[in-house]
């Protein structure tokens, strides 16, 4: 998750593109996406109760990273939120 925080909060990470085009062509962040602690608790305790709009939107950004919770302080070794 922390892979993924940190590519939400710098635009320009490598995983943006070379000029950032991937996250030109998103739409604004919803709210959820916007609440960084509150995406990430939700992420890793119920992600089920994404709304369709923040869903989306994680997914057309990358969720791929949200799983890299390796040296993620609040986690355990079994990935739970300690």
């Amino acid at each position: 998750m922390a892979g993924f925080r940190h590519i939400l909060d710098e635009p320009r990470d490598a995983h943006w593109g070379g000029r950032g085009e991937l996250r030109a062509r998103l739409p604004a962040e919803p709210a959820l996406v916007r609440d960084r602690e509150g995406l990430r608790q939700t992420l890793l305790m119920r992600p089920w109760t994404l709304d369709n709009e923040s869903a989306q939107w994680v997914v057309a950004a990358g969720i791929r990273h949200a799983g890299r919770a390796v040296g993620d302080p609040h986690l355990t070794r079994r990935g739970h939120e300690r």
